[in-house]
């Protein structure tokens, strides 16, 4: 196989590979086998979580469908058509009502963004960074530089997926920021929001098939969490609780 043939090949392997990383979170929650609940007490509940933060974000409350997943594990997330889904784990490991009203808030917060329309910009701008990469290291080949060039084009995918976790960061700061707003709309304090992420941030340092697919698919950061904290801080609601009903 001639040298030229072998970076072909080498180049071939690249983009696949980085396409299906960069395509993976689209066809995460496709993918997962879904077992849906039904029980009318716990429906009544969660919409009455639900609607008066659909209000607060603009949104047509019959617009929106939530259901429930039977699944042990935190998690919740939105797919196209406006539909939340949220695992009866999350509803489980919840501490108290504001922690769960949060986790909707933030899902809400990527509806009200139409962030899953707009997950298109940030896989083209991903595999924009890969074929990038890989003409720099044709280019570092053809030049002589052999050994450079495979290098760069090896790198490839993994600069395309770190382009596509920084553009989701981004969507998910953004979420943290748009169900603060709904919370403090509707007279509620964010603290749930801070105090679930803050709990399960040691998620971060494990490895992928341990984590909960919500801090797969949610990554965190130092400054994210800083700027949630100082916004509730500010807050005139920081300090309001859940009525004892509601507990």
């Amino acid at each position: 196989m001639t040298s030229i043939a072998r970076l072909a090949r080498t180049c071939a392997f690249a983009a696949v590979g980085a396409a299906a990383m960069v395509l993976a979170d689209i066809s995460s929650a496709d993918a997962q086998s879904i077992r849906l609940v039904r029980d009318t007490e716990i429906e009544t509940v969660m919409r009455n979580y639900t609607d008066p933060l659909l209000e607060a974000a603009n949104l047509d409350v019959g617009s929106v469908d939530l259901y429930l997943v039977g699944n042990n594990e935190f998690n919740a997330f939105v797919t196209r058509g406006q539909n939340i889904f949220m695992h009866t784990g999350t509803i489980v490991m919840a501490e108290n009502p504001n922690e769960i009203k949060a986790v909707i808030a933030h899902e809400i917060g990527h509806i009200e963004g139409a962030h899953l329309a707009r997950f298109g910009d940030g896989t083209r701008g991903a595999m924009a960074t890969m074929i990038a990469s890989l003409g720099l290291g044709i280019v570092a080949a053809m030049a002589g530089a052999a050994d450079a060039g495979a290098a760069i084009i090896a790198s490839a995918p993994q600069f395309a997926t770190m382009d596509m976790l920084r553009y989701t960061r981004n969507q998910e700061a953004a979420a943290d920021q748009a169900a603060l707003t709904f919370l403090e709309r509707t007279g509620q304090s964010g603290m749930g929001l801070l105090t679930t992420f803050e709990r399960f941030r040691y998620q971060e340092v494990m490895s992928q098939a341990r984590r909960f697919e919500y801090f797969r698919s949610h990554p965190l950061s130092s400054q994210r969490i800083d700027a949630m904290r100082r916004r509730i801080d500010a807050s005139p609601y920081r300090d309001v609780v859940d009525s004892p009903e509601e507990i």
